[in-house]
């Protein structure tokens, strides 16, 4: 029973300071605001506050929209300079592959700006230039925080491991190709760090453009400091 009224007691000191701490207080609208605007969001699954203006977005939370901007001119490219080819999308849009035959990929380099496959071509400043400059300018002069680097797949209709072993001229012929990819868009001006070629088991004479994210290796930490 001592124990109860103990408890109580003790309660009732505690419930006397606090309304003691209340009289004492001031109310002000200016603090008490943006107090109530965080409660709204802690508690109401993010809500705003109807009288507070929505937060700004800074440039550096916009990356996604840079990286759809630069893709999209890439696309628009293709679209201009080829007439059949396949896209792929990663479901962020970050990365795209563009999947064409070797013939419209070739004809694409070596074409010198006159473009079929747009309704009007004079309104799209992607067709003003011949294909392979436009392409470099995209990847080797960013215009945006992202840059992007190119890798180049050729398909070989087999595995290249058994073609080593039983058709190591053909599979040498086929690489080659592939090089001379690398070799034309660093002619071009595109520089070395945002290229790559090689082959592979897919269709036979089929180009797989991936367009990705250009990561900056350092050696001196890759390397551990040593």
């Amino acid at each position: 029973m001592a124990n109860e009224y103990l408890g109580l007691s003790l309660f009732v000191m505690l419930l006397s300071f606090f309304i003691i701490l209340t009289s004492m207080s001031d109310y002000e609208d200016s603090k008490a605001k943006p107090i109530m605007s965080s409660l709204n969001m802690a508690f109401s699954a993010g809500a705003l506050d109807k009288d507070e203006p929505a937060p700004s977005i800074k440039m550096s939370e916009t990356q996604d929209f840079h990286e759809g901007t630069t893709l999209d001119k890439i696309e628009g490219l293709f679209n201009a300079h080829i007439k059949t080819f396949k896209i792929t999308k990663n479901r962020l849009g970050t990365e795209m592959s563009v999947t064409m035959t070797r013939d419209e990929f070739e004809k694409a380099l070596e074409s010198t700006g006159e473009v079929l496959f747009l309704e009007d071509p004079s309104t799209d400043e992607l067709a003003e230039a011949p294909f392979l400059d436009t392409l470099t300018s995209l990847i080797a002069t960013s215009e945006t925080e992202v840059q992007y680097r190119m890798d180049i797949m050729l398909g070989t209709g087999e595995n290249p491991a058994m073609m080593q072993n039983e058709k190591p001229a053909s599979l040498r012929e086929i690489s080659d190709i592939s090089t001379g990819y690398a070799r034309m868009l660093e002619a071009a001006g595109m520089p070395v760090k945002f290229i790559s070629t090689g082959i592979g088991a897919g269709e036979k004479d089929m180009v797989v453009l991936m367009f990705r994210r250009y990561v900056p290796v350092n050696v001196h930490k890759a390397a551990g400091g040593l």
